[in-house]
């Protein structure tokens, strides 16, 4: 720490004077957090306790939240309250349950050995003991008011039921939410944030509560907790076929990851490897995941998502289906040794019906998982549906609603990936409206930067002798070095050079002919994708080698 000797001495002799208050200001940026963790280290070297609360723009409001965070860390490090605040406990219990009466912060520790006896029964895939001993701490710790021991036997029993009931693990993880906000507990908002994300990633592909999360990982410094969310998000986003904000994601993540020193590098270099194969870079896609299996880890999670989510894929977007079926069946085989939900399953079903290699046995079993997501599950009926077609049956309403089910999923690429390998069956055999689902098919792939798939949406109408849409015109520049490593798509680009230019929001529009809400969108994309503040962006662009708009 450079320059601040003077504040610095002020805060001292502050603390060895006692009884005061400082207030520290100034512009962001020059230093204000780095003296204050620099004083707070200080005091805890010469023996004093730091108790800290903080506000945060982006979190829920909570009324006295500072004073909540610091009388709970003082709970929580064994601080008795003095006599003299005997006649303030009432008060003090209406901001920190724990702290209503001398009792509660007495009281055994029966329900924290509960909920670590549920937490380690949980590990050990004991289920039925984790909501037994989860349960109990749950009901002595709403009793007393223990907020945190709440929240950690909600989280048990949330997970224990994300594999059985979604509707009460959704509850658990809600009332987890608002049992730490209320308490002021960012971790376990950021947790319980997680956890929603993942019910929403399993149902729809949904990044709302993943958002939220990193945001408030973010505020509370939480970063190898940033990190996971980046890595939920690079899931999330390849599985909706967003090859780029997958980039940026997992870039990001692996960045954290090495920095730190942190598990999840493996898994953020696998969930590269997948963007590049969606795009088609086989060369990218193959390095990646060689480096990813090279790295002790998670080794089944990268070696399923190189497979199905990278390899297959990339031989889908070639119009390869044996290679693609041969990817996903070593998928499944890692899957039947370690079980899970993923989002595969039933597009290896209907892969397998579609080439006619066993598709009977792969339905029969992917309806046999203990645990599906929603994503597979609508796959597997399109699969029905064209096996009922094959033998002449009523193939058309069985898609009906297994495209009714792909629709309620985000971006529309499981949904098109699931037309574009059903259409040819179904043309062959008579039924639904095949041409009709590879132009919508192709104009959606399109949308995504999947210029792959929609090239075998072209080739599968031509086949029928539909015709074919003409590709689109682009008048975008290419996007190449470090802007294509970031994911930052010829649009985006276009708008950082506006950026580097020095122009708001409102010019962009205006110079781009977009409305202002699109270049909101876009600008809050680079954000997400460089990771750097709107302030920041001119000297990313520079260094990125793009030149300020004219």
């Amino acid at each position: 720490m450079v320059g601040r000797d003077r504040e610095f001495a002020q805060l001292q002799g502050a603390w060895r004077t006692g009884g005061q208050m400082l207030v520290i200001r100034g512009q962001a940026g020059i230093g204000k957090s780095r003296l204050v963790r620099e004083f707070a280290n200080w005091v805890r070297d010469a023996g004093g306790t730091v108790l800290a609360g903080r506000c945060s723009p982006t979190a829920e409001d909570v009324p006295f939240r500072p004073l909540r965070e610091a009388l709970l860390a003082a709970a929580r490090v064994g601080l008795a309250p003095s006599s003299r605040l005997t006649a303030f406990r009432p008060v003090l219990g209406s901001l920190v349950e724990t702290l209503r009466s001398a009792a509660a912060l007495g009281r055994p520790d029966a329900a924290r050995r509960d909920v670590a006896a549920a937490e380690v029964a949980l590990a050990r895939n004991d289920k039925a003991a984790a909501v037994e001993f989860a349960s109990a701490a749950l009901a002595d710790a709403r009793e007393d008011g223990l907020a945190e021991v709440t929240c950690r036997a909600l989280w048990v029993i949330g997970r224990v039921e994300r594999g059985r009931t979604m509707d009460v693990a959704r509850a658990a993880f809600e009332e987890a939410y608002e049992c730490a906000s209320r308490s002021a507990l960012p971790v376990f908002q950021v947790k319980s944030l997680q956890e929603l994300g993942t019910i929403d990633m399993f149902e729809t592909l949904g990044t709302a509560r993943f958002e939220e999360a990193r945001r408030e990982a973010l505020a509370a410094g939480a970063i190898s907790m940033v990190a996971m969310v980046d890595l939920q998000l690079a899931a999330t986003y390849s599985a909706r076929g967003q090859a780029g904000l997958t980039l940026a994601a997992a870039g990001r993540c692996e960045e954290a990851s090495r920095q730190f020193g942190l598990a999840s590098l493996p898994t953020s270099l696998a969930l590269q490897a997948v963007a590049h194969g969606l795009s088609g870079n086989r060369t990218a896609m193959e390095t990646l995941a060689e480096q990813a299996r090279a790295i002790d880890g998670d080794r089944d999670t990268v070696e399923m998502s190189t497979l199905a989510n990278g390899l297959a894929l990339y031989h889908l977007g070639e119009g390869q289906l044996p290679e693609a079926l041969d990817a996903m069946d070593r998928a499944m085989d890692v899957l039947r040794a370690v079980g899970g939900a993923h989002d595969f399953p039933g597009r290896w079903a209907l892969l397998r019906t579609v080439t006619d290699a066993g598709g009977a046995q792969a339905r029969d079993e992917c309806r046999r998982l203990s645990f599906d997501t929603a994503m597979s599950r609508a796959t597997l009926t399109a699969a029905d549906a064209v096996a009922v077609g094959r033998e002449g049956g009523d193939a058309a309403s069985i898609f009906a609603a297994a495209d009714r089910a792909l629709g309620r999923i985000e971006s529309g690429f499981t949904r098109s990936l699931a037309r574009l390998l059903a259409a040819p069956c179904a043309y062959r055999d008579g039924w639904g409206e095949p041409a009709v689902w590879l132009r919508e098919a192709l104009s959606n792939f399109e949308q995504l930067g999947l210029p792959n798939f929609a090239g075998q949406c072209r080739a599968a109408l031509r086949a029928m002798g539909e015709p074919v849409p003409r590709r689109p015109r682009s008048e975008a520049p290419r996007v190449t070095g470090l802007l294509a490593a970031r994911g930052v798509t010829p649009r985006e680009a276009e708008v950082l050079a506006q950026i580097a230019a020095g122009r708001s929001n409102r010019e962009i529009a205006g110079a781009l002919h977009l409305s202002v809400r699109t270049v909101e969108k876009h600008v809050e994309r680079l954000l997400m994708k460089t990771g750097h503040s709107r302030s920041e962006l001119a000297r990313f662009a520079e260094g990125a080698g793009v030149q300020p708009a004219v």
